[in-house]
This record gives structure tokens, C-alpha cells and sequence, in this order.
């Protein structure tokens, strides 16, 4: 009698596995803000804070600083995670130190970190324990911070989104760009125009904060290999600048 032969696909299933391989999460933001009335508690100095929901604490951002714009802006594109760290505000005064020092930070005596390089434990922070892949400084990004928050994201394996530390023109904003050489940095100009609800004023509104936000959206709906090109903007009346496109 003939060998009977099967023709066709077998399925065999195999219950020894070995441990799944799970994707990286690029979508989590991480931001360096200043808000000296934001609440203490909720926002310490100079330390990373994980937000799951930042709709839930924009009403402990406080109102001056930039820390309730950016994160207005970030939760009206999208619901991610975001890493927050608060510096203080600049003070007036011989041997103080500047905004951009402040918003850089360092190296403590004590070995702990401050500033953007806060940043850099979150991942081992225990009540944290996510990396920052999307890094901005809305509103406190000038040439020393990008370029110092460039270093930042090349340790993370990040990507930063900055401004044009107040190009008043597109020539001025081509011109600044030529100041760097960073793969890990886009850089946005103008800002936008959005409504405030605090004041109830239309105001201008960091473009990299909505860049993170959107960065975010399209990371976790789309994938990481989708630009921001062709993206609605959600909730801007316009931008800062007047600038003519056309095909």
C-alpha cells in the first residue's frame, strides 16, 4: 500500500516560549519648566514626576512660568506619559545664577542632579521607571539650553524639539539653525497662537510643546517613523509670525 502524503500547511504550537520582546515606548515626554507658584508637592524642584494624565494637575501648574503653556499644549494634541522637571525661576542679583543655568543644572556636591539632567534618572527613579524619548524646554530654549538638552537626548537616545530663541525673522531662524550639527534636534519657528483659558487672552504658545505633544500622538497611533508633516494642529488659531507658503 502507498504512503499517504499530506499536502498543505501544518500549525504546531509550541507552549515553550521564550520571554516576549516588548517595543520601546517613544511616545514619553519629557519637559524642563518654571513655575514658581505651581504647587510644591506636586511639582518639587529639580526633581523628574511622572504624569500618566496632565489634564488632571494643569490647575496646580500655577500661572506664571511656562510650565502651565507647555503642558496645555502637550495635553490638547495628546494623553501620554510626561516627565516634568521643575527648576526655580531666575532671581535678579550679582552671582545669582541665570535662567539658562538654572534650566541646565548639573552635578551636585551630593551627586544628585538637577536641571534637564534630572532627566537622565528618571528611568531608575522607582516611582517613575520610563526613559524620556521626547525632550523640550518650551519657552527656556535658548542656544546654551538646546544645545546642552542635544547632549541630553544623545545619552537617552531621545529626540529634542526647541525654538528659535526669539528669531524675529524666517532669515533669522535659517541663520540660527546653522549654529548647530545635532541629529537628535528639530528646530520650530514661529510659535503658535492659541486661546488662553487662565486669562481668557489669545497668546502666543510654544511650537515645541505642541511638537511634543503631536510627536507623542503620531508615535502612538502611527509609529515613530511618521513625520510630523502634514499633522493637524489641534486647538491653535494661528502663528506668531507672518509667513507666506504656497505649492
Amino acid at each position: 500500500m502507498s504512503e499517504q502524503r499530506f499536502h498543505g500547511a501544518r500549525i504546531r504550537e509550541n507552549t515553550d516560549l521564550v520571554t516576549a520582546i516588548n517595543d520601546i515606548d517613544s511616545s514619553v515626554i519629557g519637559i524642563v519648566a518654571v513655575a514658581d507658584d505651581a504647587d510644591a508637592g506636586t511639582f518639587p524642584l529639580n526633581k523628574p514626576v511622572l504624569f500618566n494624565r496632565v489634564n488632571d494637575v494643569l490647575g496646580k501648574t500655577g500661572k506664571t512660568g511656562t510650565l502651565y503653556k507647555s503642558l496645555k499644549a502637550i495635553a490638547d494634541q495628546v494623553s501620554t506619559k510626561v516627565i516634568v522637571v521643575r527648576v526655580p525661576a531666575a532671581k535678579e542679583g550679582d552671582g545669582e545664577k541665570t535662567q539658562s543655568q538654572l534650566v541646565i543644572g548639573g552635578t551636585e556636591a551630593d551627586g544628585s542632579y538637577t536641571g534637564m539632567y534630572a532627566l537622565l534618572v528618571a528611568e531608575q527613579d522607582e516611582h517613575i521607571g520610563y526613559r524620556p524619548r521626547i525632550l523640550a524646554a518650551p519657552d527656556l530654549d535658548t542656544k546654551e539650553v538646546t544645545s546642552s538638552l542635544c547632549v541630553i537626548a544623545e545619552k537617552l537616545r531621545a529626540f529634542v524639539y526647541a525654538g528659535c530663541n526669539g528669531c524675529a525673522t524666517m532669515a533669522e531662524a535659517i541663520a540660527y539653525r546653522a549654529d548647530f550639527a545635532y541629529r537628535e534636534l528639530m528646530l520650530i519657528w514661529p510659535d503658535f497662537i492659541a486661546y488662553n483659558p487662565e486669562s481668557g487672552q489669545n497668546e502666543v504658545f510654544p511650537a515645541p510643546a505642541y511638537a511634543c505633544g503631536l510627536r507623542a500622538l503620531i508615535d502612538n497611533e502611527q509609529g515613530w517613523h511618521k513625520s510630523l508633516s502634514n499633522v493637524p494642529v489641534k486647538n491653535v488659531l494661528g502663528i506668531s509670525k507672518q509667513v507666506f507658503w504656497s505649492l
